[in-house]
């Protein structure tokens, strides 16, 4: 809300620059400036100068006399236009508008339209990572999936389908030559192909296919010297806080676990030895979500990389680097292979720099991904976005199912807007995904509950074909100690259910017949039939 500066002419730049503008030159306008000054400044928590905005609103019919306030508002700003004090906000931009339509165009900026473009082809996630990777393709994210970059490697006969190089050694030109491949260990066409798809689905430079997700974060741990320092989350996936808690000291890395939904307790625990913030989000298994964009900027302001184990929402829902990470892992056991017969991860580095460093320790410890996985994964890569489409779809009804229900306390998915964290989540990926957490208060319930279900595997893992079940504290994250797990609000009664591809009605009919069941063996009783529920939550 500005006035006029001294001069007379209206400076918005001056305003700005914390200037104090009156509207009328006099003491009066003076104070109603200082006033302005507050409400969008201290009152807000806005920087000085100024840069905050207040917006009240107020309903007119509660003054009572509608009409006369309505007069009175008139005379108020035909008073004002009266005056030199120049347009009212907003006059401008729909002055500019009336002409747009009047010409039949409305200018949109470039970055806009890009952006538009790409949410329109279904490529990349919403909001800024949407915007990020809107030049990388001219096609949407299912459409990349099923045609990649380039033919399969080397191959004369233009196969369908990506040539299986299922071999340990290459012949050589000559014993004084090299060739392209030489040892598998060292590369493989079939490899090159994963992680060249891998890198354009991620929007990275280079991308590595380890021989699991562990071999690939074990990987990363690597980048970090003797005497470094890592900072990471205290709600991660069991098999990194086992990797960060025993074998990090062991090679002389320190390891800090704090909240990172807290980005003044990530800053605090920054320290001059910080090479690595390492990220999950959401978080498993509690379905936390961390602000990616500003802690990979609070990482590159000290001096550190960011890393974000994207294993739960990977390229088709998320994707880190565009977010302005350094690193993005997927477990590719889970969705890019997506069938339960693969193990395998991926890195994919947003640098040459960060390339050469991955790819030296890839080739020099062997972790490579084997030809026949590789092959698995690149005919998995063809499916993944229905696959992840309909398991996130069946994810979705059931958290709002589980929401509803009496029994359960507090259900964990980033695609219910009753997530402490949903906006911000849905600002950085496309969807909540398909894994969802709930507490029931009760150990022997939820117990109970799963050993009740029937289409429900109970499996570590996730992102299967199949509905999976799984109880993090004596399963997945078995490893970390009680008083640790309690400490980070990990409660033993925690439930993790990974959706499958199966039919909606046939997943909620059996998450019904299995609560009512262990519902009876605790000795609880339903406030109402299981049937009449699903029939009224979902009609």
């Amino acid at each position: 809300m500005l006035g006029l500066p001294p001069s007379g002419a209206a400076s918005p730049d001056a305003g700005l620059s914390g200037a104090l503008q009156v509207l009328d030159r006099s003491y009066k306008g003076s104070h109603l400036s200082v006033m302005v000054e507050l409400l969008a400044g201290p009152l807000v928590g806005a920087s000085t100068p100024t840069t905050g905005n207040l917006v009240l609103a107020f309903d007119p019919e509660l003054l009572g006399d509608r009409e006369g306030f309505q007069r009175d508002v008139e005379a108020v700003l035909r008073r004002v236009k009266d005056s030199d004090a120049g347009t009212f906000p907003g006059e401008a931009e729909a002055s500019a508008m009336s002409a747009s339509i009047a010409a039949g165009a409305v200018h949109v900026d470039d970055s806009l339209l890009a952006s538009l473009r790409t949410m329109a082809t279904g490529g990349g996630a919403a909001g800024a990572a949407a915007g990020a990777l809107a030049g990388s393709s001219p096609y949407g994210m299912a459409t990349r999936l099923c045609h990649p970059k380039g033919k399969s490697k080397g191959d004369p006969y233009n196969a369908s389908s990506p040539v299986l190089y299922q071999t340990a050694t290459f012949e050589l030109p000559g014993v004084m030559e090299g060739g392209e491949f030489d040892y598998t260990r060292s590369g493989n066409p079939t490899r090159e192909m994963l992680e060249t798809q891998m890198a354009d689905l991620e929007g990275a430079h280079k991308s590595f296919a380890f021989t699991s997700g562990m071999a690939a974060l074990a990987v990363a741990m690597r980048l970090v010297p003797a005497g470094g320092h890592i900072v990471t989350g205290d709600d991660i996936y069991g098999g990194t806080s086992r990797l960060l808690a025993n074998v990090a000291p062991a090679s002389g890395v320190n390891v800090s676990n704090v909240d990172m939904c807290d980005l003044d307790a990530v800053r605090r625990a920054i320290t001059p030895q910080t090479k690595l913030v390492w990220m999950e989000s959401p978080t498993n298994p509690r379905m936390q979500v961390v602000d990616i964009a500003a802690i990979a900027a609070i990482a590159k302001q000290n001096g550190a990389i960011s890393m974000v184990d994207n294993s739960i929402m990977a390229p088709v829902f998320q994707q880190p680097l565009a977010l302005g990470c350094d690193i993005s892992m997927t477990s590719a056991t889970k969705f890019v292979a997506g069938h339960s017969d693969v193990t395998g991860g991926i890195l994919s580095v947003s640098s040459e720099a960060l390339a050469k460093k991955v790819y030296f320790l890839q080739n020099s410890e062997g972790g490579g991904l084997a030809p026949f996985d590789c092959w698995l994964c690149l005919r998995g890569l063809k499916t993944m976005h229905l696959r992840m489409e309909r398991q996130q779809s069946n994810c979705l009804a059931m958290a709002k199912w589980l929401e509803a229900h009496p029994a359960v306390k507090v259900v964990h998915y980033a695609g219910l807007p009753s997530h402490p964290n949903y906006h911000l989540h849905m600002k950085q990926a496309a969807g909540g995904g398909s894994l969802v957490s709930f507490e029931t208060g009760n150990v022997d319930l939820s117990r109970a509950l799963s050993e009740h279900l029937k289409l429900f595997k109970v499996t570590v893992s996730f992102g299967s074909t199949s509905s999976l079940v799984s109880l993090p504290c004596f399963m997945s994250h078995a490893s970390i100690p009680k008083e640790v797990r309690e400490a980070r609000g990990l409660p033993d009664d925690l439930v993790r259910l990974s959706a499958g591809i199966e039919d909606e009605k046939d997943l909620l009919a059996d998450l019904e017949q299995a609560m009512a069941k262990a519902m009876a063996d605790v000795g609880l009783a339903a406030p109402i039939t299981q049937s009449s529920f699903a029939q009224q939550l979902f009609r």
